[in-house]
């Protein structure tokens, strides 16, 4: 989970130093329009990725639930399901702030 907000940190760092030098190259009102068009382009594109990452820490999720479960009884089982369970909590979080972002947004 700590690598999903990573990945997702570093998008947001990237995608705003992008908007920044967009906005900061457009001196006249066609590059502006130009600037806000490829802003808009770039702000879908990384919602896009958002949207894949999570999909794909669910899957992850998913295999590692079937791989614990296939352990033997013992005090490693229990740590690992533990950790699902904190990383299942920190996950519902993070996705929960994305979505209210988003609506946010969108509203």
């Amino acid at each position: 989970m700590n690598t999903t907000f990573v990945v997702i940190l570093i998008a947001m760092a990237i995608t705003g130093g992008y908007i920044g030098g967009r906005i900061h190259a457009a001196s006249a009102d066609k590059d502006m329009d130009e600037a806000l068009v490829s802003l808009g382009q770039t702000a879908l594109l990384i919602k896009s990725y958002m949207i894949i990452l999570g999909d794909l820490s669910a899957r992850y999720r998913e295999v590692a639930q079937k791989a614990t479960l296939s352990l033997p009884d013992s005090e490693t089982k229990k740590r690992l399901e533990l950790k699902l369970q904190t990383l299942d909590s920190e996950m519902e979080t993070y996705a929960a702030s994305i979505e209210d972002y988003i609506s946010s947004k969108e509203g």
